[in-house]
C-alpha cells in the first residue's frame, strides 16, 4: 500500500479460498513478474520464463465519457488516456461526443456506444455516469466480466453497481469546501450556476456546497442550484440578474460557478456588481488569470490529468494480472486553490503535461518483403548460368559451339 494525500490505497489482502483459486498460468506468471513482451525472462534476468511474455499491443481498453468536444475541462481527461494508452503500448478505443440538445440524448448515447464496444469485444472500460440511463450498459459490460471503471462524476452509481473502481474528487466533499470558504467572506445568500443540466455529480456539489455555507452559519441563505447558458454572455447576464433579482453592488452576495467554461461569463457580472464574491469549479489559465487579478476567491481542482491517465493504467494492469486496487474510491481531489501556481506550473498545465514523443523506429529497407522472390529468381539464374556451362563444355567439339567460341559462350555463363 501507499500513503496519498487523501487516504491510504491498499494492494491487499484478498482472500484466497479453494472458490477463487487462481490458475497454475497466472502463479506462475505472477512468480515471475507477468513479463511483458519483448522482455520474456525470469526475474534473474537469464532464464526464460515458463510464463509467456504478454504483447501488450494485443490489450484493447476502451472509453465513453460524457465530456463533449466544446468543454475545455475535458481536454486533458482525453488528452492524458490517449498518452496512457501510448505509454503502456495498449489499443485505446475513445470518441468524443459532439453537444447534445439534453441530457436523457446526451446518457441514450453513451449506454449504446457502451454496449456496443462491450460486445465488439474489450479488455476493459472507463466512463462516466452522468445519468442511470447508462445503468443497464454498465450492468451488460459486467455480465461480460469485462472490468469497469467509473471516472469523474458517479461515485454513488459506482457504489451502487459495484464499480471496480470509482476515480474522481467526491463531489460532495468539493460542494462542502467551497461552500464553507466562501460563507467566511461575511455574506449573506449564495448560489451555484451550472451549464449542465440533471448531471448528478452536479447536484451532489450543491448539496455539498449548502451544508458548507450552513457549517459557518447558518443564517446563510442558499438560493440553490441554477442553469444558465453555456454559449451566449448576455443571456447569461441576463439571467443571472433575474436570479439575484436585486439593483446595486451585490454586497453580501455569493455566486459560485460549476465550472471554468462560463466563469468568464460570470466575470462579466462582477464587472456590473463589484462586490459579488466569485468562485468556481475546476481550474484554468483564466481561473489563475483572475486569482493573480484578486477577482476571484477560489478554484476547486479535482485533478483532471488523473482522471485520465489512471483508468487505462489500472484498466492494463488488471486485463495483464487480473489484480487491482482494494479501495473502490480512488480520490483525486477536491483541492481548494486560492493562490496562483507558478508561471513554470501554469505553461505545464496549459499543454496538459505534454510528453515528448517516443522516438518512431521507422524501417526505410522495403527489401525485406520481396526478398524470397529476389532470392528464388537468382538461384534459378545461376542455377541456368551453371547447366549452361556444363553444357557449352560438354559439347565443345560440336561444330555449332566451335564456330560460337566456347570460351566466349563460357564467359557469357559466368
Amino acid at each position: 500500500s501507499s500513503q496519498a494525500s487523501f487516504g491510504t490505497y491498499l494492494s491487499g489482502p484478498a482472500v484466497v479460498n479453494f472458490s477463487n483459486l487462481p490458475s497454475d498460468t497466472l502463479v506462475t506468471c505472477e512468480n515471475d513478474a507477468f513479463p511483458v513482451c519483448p522482455n520474456n525472462f525470469e526475474l534473474d534476468g537469464r532464464t526464460i520464463s515458463s510464463c509467456k511474455c504478454l504483447d501488450r499491443k494485443k490489450i484493447k481498453i476502451a472509453g465513453v465519457l460524457h465530456g463533449i468536444t466544446t468543454d475545455s475541462f475535458w481536454d486533458i481527461v482525453f488528452e492524458q488516456a490517449i498518452q496512457a494508452a501510448d505509454d503502456l503500448g495498449v489499443e485505446l478505443k475513445l470518441d468524443r461526443l459532439e453537444p447534445q440538445p439534453s441530457l436523457d440524448v446526451w446518457s441514450s448515447k453513451m449506454a449504446v456506444q457502451i454496449i456496443s464496444l462491450c460486445n465488439e469485444g474489450v479488455d476493459g472500460i472507463f466512463i462516466t455516469i452522468p445519468s442511470d440511463l447508462v445503468h443497464d450498459a454498465i450492468q451488460h459490460c459486467q455480465s461480460l466480466n469485462i472490468p469497469v471503471i467509473s471516472v469523474n462524476s458517479g461515485a454513488a452509481d459506482a457504489k451502487e453497481l459495484n464499480i471496480i473502481h470509482h476515480i474522481s474528487q467526491l463531489e460532495y466533499q468539493a460542494g462542502f469546501e467551497a461552500g464553507s470558504r466562501m460563507a467566511q467572506e461575511n455574506i449573506t445568500s449564495a448560489i451555484i450556476l451550472s451549464h449542465e443540466e440533471g448531471n448528478t455529480a452536479i447536484r451532489e456539489r450543491s448539496k455539498g456546497f449548502e451544508n458548507g455555507l450552513k457549517s459557518v452559519s447558518s443564517d446563510i441563505k442558499y438560493n440553490g442550484l441554477h442553469l444558465v447558458p453555456a454559449d451566449n454572455k448576455l443571456v447569461y447576464r441576463e439571467r443571472v440578474q433575474t436570479i439575484i433579482g436585486i439593483e446595486g453592488d451585490w454586497d453580501g452576495i455569493g455566486a459560485v460557478s460549476i465550472g471554468a467554461q462560463t466563469l468568464n461569463a460570470l466575470m462579466m457580472v462582477k464587472e456590473l456588481h463589484p462586490k459579488l464574491v466569485v468562485g468556481t469549479f475546476d481550474t484554468s489559465d483564466d481561473i489563475f488569470e483572475y486569482l493573480d487579478a484578486g477577482t476571484l476567491l477560489f478554484g476547486v481542482d479535482q485533478n483532471p490529468f488523473m482522471q485520465g491517465y489512471m483508468p487505462v493504467w489500472l484498466l492494463t494492469i488488471m486485463a495483464h494480472t487480473k489484480q487491482h486496487l482494494r479501495n473502490q474510491y480512488i480520490e483525486t481531489g477536491p483541492m481548494l486553490i486560492e493562490n496562483a501556481p507558478s508561471n513554470a506550473l501554469k505553461t505545464c498545465a496549459a499543454n496538459h503535461f505534454s510528453v515528448c514523443p517516443r522516438p518512431v523506429d521507422i524501417n526505410m529497407n522495403q527489401i525485406e518483403k520481396i526478398r524470397p522472390v529476389g532470392i528464388a529468381l537468382a538461384a534459378i539464374a545461376m542455377s541456368l548460368s551453371l547447366g549452361l556451362l556444363v553444357w557449352v563444355w560438354y559439347y565443345r567439339e560440336t561444330p555449332v559451339v566451335c564456330k560460337s567460341q566456347p570460351l566466349f559462350l563460357g564467359m557469357i555463363c559466368v
